[in-house]
């Protein structure tokens, strides 16, 4: 899929992630660009769905069967305030309506309103699992997205406990039997 690039809004693909940047407000063209490629994204999807289950003649398509996951990324610094990236977010709630085959979406911003917007947001878009990080936890977010476990663990097992560590404080000794009340 070509990536759309138009001046505050961008839009790529790789793999099953789609990102989805926003860096100031987005023109009326500029959304509309953005909803006809998710839309071009959709029917691609639908239609390598439907060429793979035609028969063994039309071969394997890399992206058949597959639905996709979605990355925003807005940082507050881009927006001259609360209510123009509250705006845009509003818009960005347009794409992500659009979005009917994506299963999961994090936002990614700097903002604690936006981070809060995006939740209640989520919870009105069917079918879209939505989770907020912070901007410097694209990691944790991409693990996320991809189904795998926020925090990576070095072993298999939980770390042993030994006698040294579970030395008893000086409450394990208290008696109430020699107390009167």
């Amino acid at each position: 899929m070509t990536p759309l690039k138009t001046e505050n809004l961008e839009l790529t693909r790789a793999d099953q992630i789609v990102q989805v940047t926003v860096t100031g407000a987005i023109a009326q063209e500029s959304l509309d660009a953005g909803l006809e490629w998710v839309e071009a994204l959709q029917a691609s999807l639908q239609t390598s769905d439907t060429k793979q289950n035609t028969g063994p003649d039309t071969g394997p398509d890399k992206d058949a069967g597959q639905s996709y996951v979605l990355r925003v990324d807005m940082a507050e610094g881009d927006f001259s305030g609360l209510g123009q990236l509250r705006q845009q977010f509003t818009r960005i709630g347009t794409l992500l309506r659009h979005c009917t085959e994506a299963t999961k979406c994090a936002v990614l911003t700097d903002s604690t309103f936006l981070r809060n917007s995006a939740r209640v947001e989520g919870s009105v878009i069917p079918g879209l699992d939505l989770r907020s990080f912070d901007l410097n936890e694209a990691i944790p977010a991409t693990r996320w997205l991809k189904g795998q476990p926020l925090l990576q663990e070095d072993n298999d097992e939980a770390p042993s406990v030994s006698d040294e560590d579970t030395a008893g404080s000086a409450w394990d000794a208290l008696n109430m039997e020699k107390i009167s009340l």
